[in-house]
């Protein structure tokens, strides 16, 4: 009886030991088993479409799909009717506010996908179709109904969507691929070779400040005092390069065109904050330098870890800055 008992104990022992092993074994078999099954049903053409779903207004799905289809959405709060139309039954939020609508075929075969989002206001009232690709041209600027862009370094200007252009100049330099052009009363403003150039008409172009780095298109921005006669132009600097300090510059613009342009800002690099983690002005680098146009305050956003997250606004015109938030 001793024995049984025994070999019974070291059972149970063996089977406690091995069940969370014999647990995996199952949960990667079948993991495995429904990866096969959905790469096989699904053609690896297709690529989803993304929708935004208003609560209770029925939507019909954009269907190219000649035989006929089963449609089958994967979450309880977002019905699909047999004819592809959808309607969302109550305002959600996180992954219960995510759907994915698929279409299937006769042969079990996945041949049109939608990935749906519910969403608590009007959606789907218009709509952005893509008429022509133009990948060599670098848009600047829209501006009185004229849209100015660059091929290399010829400027060029359109009135009539691209049907026909006209070329403006040839550029003496290349401009950054990240920034707009600003255009307003005081003149034309490019970037392109770590440079910020000026033009009264778009022709001949003169540098008025120089940069560390190039920035992107969210850093370059400007305000105009009335009362002053005063143009404020603002642009910050970018990059992923731990040793570099990142700085927001600032130039001031007269009506006959003379500037005077200097350094606002300056957030330490990574390097220095892991020399000395005493240091709150470090930054990975700066995300945003824009300018509120009906207060004319200037706010800056940097990051990336929450150490070096802040938000910054100046209310006269970068001579000085407050905290609005820093970290999380």
């Amino acid at each position: 009886m001793n024995n049984i008992i025994q070999k019974v104990r070291f059972l149970v022992l063996d089977f406690l030991r091995y069940s969370h092993l014999i647990r995996s074994i199952i949960f990667y078999y079948t993991s495995l088993q429904n990866n096969i099954r959905n790469h096989l049903n699904k053609d690896d053409s297709i690529d989803p479409s993304y929708i935004s779903l208003t609560v209770g207004r029925p939507y019909q799905l954009p269907i190219n799909i000649k035989t006929p289809v089963t449609w089958h959405s994967n979450n309880q709060n977002v019905d699909v009717s047999k004819d592809g139309v959808l309607l969302a039954i109550k305002d959600c939020l996180g992954k219960d506010s995510q759907a994915l609508i698929t279409a299937i075929d006769s042969k079990g075969k996945i041949v049109q996908e939608f990935k749906v989002t519910i969403v608590s206001w009007i959606a789907n009232t218009s709509k952005l179709e893509l008429i022509k690709r133009i990948p060599n041209y670098h848009i600047l600027a829209y501006y009185q109904n004229t849209i100015y862009f660059c091929i290399g370094r010829l400027l060029f200007k359109t009135q009539d969507s691209f049907k026909t252009k006209k070329q403006i100049t040839k550029l003496p330099f290349l401009p950054a691929n990240s920034f707009p052009m600003l255009i307003n009363d005081y003149g034309n403003f490019l970037i392109g070779q770590k440079k910020v150039f000026w033009s009264k008409d778009l022709i001949h172009w003169h540098k008025v400040s120089e940069m560390q780095m190039h920035g992107n298109i969210n850093m370059f921005d400007y305000y105009i005092d009335r009362n002053s006669n005063k143009c404020y132009v603002y642009v910050g600097e970018y990059s992923c390069n731990p040793n570099h300090s990142h700085k927001v510059y600032r130039g001031i613009v007269n009506r006959d065109g003379t500037q005077e342009w200097k350094e606002i800002l300056n957030f330490a690099s990574l390097t220095e904050y892991k020399k000395d983690n005493s240091i709150l002005t470090s930054a990975r680098h700066i995300h945003i330098v824009t300018v509120d146009p009906y207060t004319g305050y200037l706010w800056v956003g940097t990051g990336d870890e929450d150490i070096h997250s802040k938000i910054l606004f100046s209310t006269d015109y970068g001579e000085s800055f407050q905290i609005l938030g820093m970290g999380s």
